[in-house]
């Protein structure tokens, strides 16, 4: 089941994530999250089941228990993940590819584009976590 649920039902739900979803994150001075919240919400609940039928466990255990004897990355953790290797994937295309153009003209318009589009926002979040972690005292 484990086998099925990675090879089949994981590359299903993460073709063309890029497109379609945004990390759920909270804006500054806002209380409530903003991105993809509601797809993320029901992709756990379906990741739930799976887990259910990959470990053979009780309805009543808890989801994280399940993901760790599933041996599966929580769900947001793993479109977060297919997301920004989607981003760095484009990232570093070579600059004769003309989606390497666009993605540079992407990224330098970020604070002036007054409708962002996914990749815009995309760019930013990964702009911004890269950032925040580059400047951490280890």
């Amino acid at each position: 089941m484990h086998q099925l649920y990675i090879t089949v039902a994981l590359p299903k739900i993460l073709y063309g994530i890029d497109i379609w979803y945004t990390p759920p994150h909270q804006k500054p001075g806002k209380k409530c999250r903003s991105g993809s919240v509601g797809p993320l919400r029901k992709l756990e609940s379906s990741q739930r089941i799976a887990t259910l039928a990959i470990t053979g466990a009780l309805r009543t255990t808890p989801s994280d228990a399940l993901n760790v004897h599933a041996n599966v990355l929580p769900m947001d953790l793993m479109l977060e993940k297919a997301c920004h290797r989607a981003i760095v994937r484009m990232c570093t295309l070579p600059e004769s590819n003309p989606v390497a153009n666009i993605v540079k003209q992407y990224y330098e318009e970020i604070p002036l584009v007054k409708h962002p589009t996914n990749l815009h926002n995309l760019l930013t979040l990964l702009y911004y976590y890269d950032h925040r972690f580059s400047r951490c005292d280890l």
